[in-house]
């Protein structure tokens, strides 16, 4: 799962260094009509070649989809995941704490990414 949220978030080249699942959690959604499952985590991933070279802060032709938001998350619902492609310098290592919810639904887990998930 982290691995394909990372390449859906920054489309360049990490390696996961660490991954640590701090605590999960079962609930009912919806007045107990829905299972839900709820992990927290921490990811230390590194990006050798950077990402978003193009956004670095004083490029000369900076494209308009760039953000300065230091804040670097994958999906978080208590904040939303920062507008616009993040600049990650080459060699660049981010940490993301992460609590993530899922919906169980026929046939898997929906993520909060929208995607279905098989355990």
């Amino acid at each position: 799962m982290i691995n394909h949220l990372v390449a859906k978030r920054f489309n360049s080249p990490f390696t996961v260094v660490s991954y640590e699942t701090t605590r999960t959690a079962d609930f009912d959604m919806i007045a107990g009509e829905m299972r839900g499952y709820e992990i927290f985590f921490k990811a230390r991933v590194q990006f050798p070649r950077g990402a978003n070279l193009d956004c670095a802060p004083g490029a000369a032709e900076r494209p308009g989809d760039c953000t300065d938001d230091a804040y670097f998350s994958l999906i978080r619902p208590t904040r939303p995941t920062p507008n616009g492609r993040q600049y990650i310098e080459p060699g660049g290592t981010r940490l993301f704490d992460e609590d993530l919810r899922f919906a169980e639904l026929k046939g898997g887990w929906k993520g909060p990414d929208g995607e279905l998930y098989n355990p």
